[in-house]
């Protein structure tokens, strides 16, 4: 069985110990009570934005000729690298 989800909420129901838990998923206690700590964080979060979706991270349209001059420098200096190694 996986930790996911329903262990985190048996671990907020608190009906069994973090070391109970652990040893029904197998892994250490310390995760135990990390997924708690995420899913009460998360939850609060839900609530605050009263169950509105979290707005995207917009970053801005990706610009291939900026990718393609990164790609373009990164090989000339491979190769030039590559012609003359360092002694």
């Amino acid at each position: 069985m996986t930790l996911g989800a329903r262990g985190a909420l048996e671990a907020s129901n608190g009906e069994k110990t973090a070391a109970d838990l652990a040893t029904d998923y197998g892994v250490h206690p310390t995760m135990i009570h990390q997924r708690k700590r995420a899913l009460l964080e998360g939850a609060a979060d839900i609530f605050e934005r009263c169950g509105k979706k979290k707005a995207e991270i917009d970053e801005g349209p990706v610009q291939p000729a900026a990718l393609f001059s990164n790609l373009a420098l990164w090989r000339s200096t491979r190769s030039a690298c590559l012609r003359n190694p360092l002694p």
